[in-house]
C-alpha cells in the first residue's frame, strides 16, 4: 500500500511539473506575440505583407494656383540637393545650354525664365495597399474641361519614385503640373503606377482629378537681375 501511496504521489508531482512547464511555455508564447504586435503597432514597416489586397487610393486635397517651378523646388527638396535639382529642371526645358560652365548674360535669362514658370501645385492623399517593399511613382496631367483633351507638355510631371514600406502606407504628395497657356476651364489629372525594374511605369493603380477651375492669369517674368544665378 505504502509502495502504491509513493506511486501515486510521484505520478502527481510529475504532472504538475508538467502543467508548470506548459503553462510557462504557453505564457511566454503569449507574450512574444503581444511583443511583435506591439512592435507592428510603433514600427508599421515591421508588419509583414500578407499579399491578399492590392488596392490604392488617390484623394486630391487642394490645387495651389501659379506656383512657381523655384517655389516648388524650395519646398519639397533638401537645400544641399536644390542646386542640383535646379538645373536638372533648367536642362529639361533647355537642353541646348551648357550649365557646366558659369552662366553668361542670356544663359543666366533663360535660367530665371525657366524657374520663374508658374505651374500648379497639386497635394494628393495617396493610400497604398498590398504593395510593400516595391515602388510606386505618381504622375499629373492637365485636362480641358470642356472637350476632355490632355495638355501635352514636352514632359509630363512624375515625382521619384516612393518605395513602399508598410503593408498600408498613406501619405500627402505635393507635385508640381505645368500650366497650359491656354486660358479654359481645367482638371488635373493624377495617375499612380507601380515602378517595375530599370524604372519601367508597371500597373495602373488608381486614378483621380480635381475639380474643375480656371486657369490663373500670366504673371510677368522677372528680369534676369532679380534673381541670382549659380556661379
Amino acid at each position: 500500500m505504502a509502495d502504491e501511496d509513493g506511486n501515486e504521489r510521484t505520478d502527481s508531482i510529475v504532472l504538475s511539473r508538467t502543467k508548470l512547464i506548459v503553462g510557462v511555455i504557453g505564457a511566454t508564447a503569449l507574450l512574444a506575440f503581444n511583443v511583435v504586435q506591439f512592435l507592428y503597432v510603433v514600427n508599421p514597416s515591421l508588419r509583414p505583407d500578407p499579399g491578399e489586397t492590392l488596392h490604392a487610393h488617390i484623394h486630391v486635397l487642394a490645387v495651389e494656383k501659379a506656383l512657381t517651378l523655384e517655389e516648388y523646388l524650395r519646398r519639397t527638396v533638401d537645400a544641399s540637393a536644390l542646386l542640383q535639382a535646379e538645373r536638372a529642371e533648367v536642362r529639361l526645358r533647355y537642353p541646348h545650354l551648357d550649365l557646366t560652365t558659369p552662366l553668361d548674360k542670356p544663359t543666366c535669362r533663360q535660367w530665371t525664365k525657366a524657374l520663374s514658370e508658374s505651374g500648379y501645385g497639386v497635394y494628393a492623399e495617396v493610400t497604398v495597399e498590398g504593395l510593400k517593399r516595391r515602388r510606386v511613382a505618381l504622375e499629373g496631367h492637365v485636362y480641358y474641361a470642356r472637350t476632355g483633351e490632355r495638355f501635352e507638355p514636352a514632359d509630363a510631371a512624375q515625382e521619384p519614385a516612393r518605395e513602399v514600406t508598410s503593408p498600408t502606407d498613406t501619405y500627402v504628395e505635393l507635385m508640381y503640373v505645368r500650366a497650359p497657356l491656354k486660358r479654359a476651364k481645367q482638371y488635373v489629372q493624377l495617375e499612380l503606377r507601380s515602378v517595375e525594374d530599370h524604372g519601367r511605369l508597371g500597373t495602373l493603380l488608381a486614378i483621380a482629378r480635381s475639380d474643375p477651375f480656371s486657369r490663373f492669369a500670366l504673371p510677368a517674368l522677372p528680369p534676369a537681375q532679380a534673381r541670382q544665378c549659380p556661379a
